[in-house]
């Protein structure tokens, strides 16, 4: 949640592990398939990664986001980075949308 809603220069925030984590992207996330998460996600110049695995994937007991608060220095910025994000992160945890891949070793 410290990464910044859009790839904004202005935007108060770290820019060294993602360009941006905005509500659709969050809700987006495939707990139970990672290597999916990693074909939908783009670096900081918006190329593409590729990810492929042949291991067995366990799967995923729970789903958590985290904010580390040392850019926020008020109330109402720390309220901007973890709303409505927060909300996505609820919705992901306990629902499994249609289009979310099923993890298969070998495959995307």
């Amino acid at each position: 949640m410290d990464f910044p809603h859009e790839g904004n220069p202005d935007e108060r925030s770290y820019y060294w592990g993602t360009s941006f984590s905005e509500e659709r992207k969050i809700f987006s996330f495939a707990p139970d398939n990672l290597p999916q998460n990693a074909e939908t996600s783009v670096d900081h110049d918006c190329h593409r990664f590729s990810a492929k695995s042949d291991k067995p994937w366990p799967g995923t007991y729970g789903i958590y986001a985290q904010m580390w608060s040392e850019t926020q220095r008020t109330d109402p910025q720390m309220s901007y980075m973890i709303f409505p994000r927060s909300l996505s992160v609820a919705e992901c945890a306990w629902y499994c949308a249609s289009w979310k891949q099923d993890y298969l070793a070998g495959s995307i």
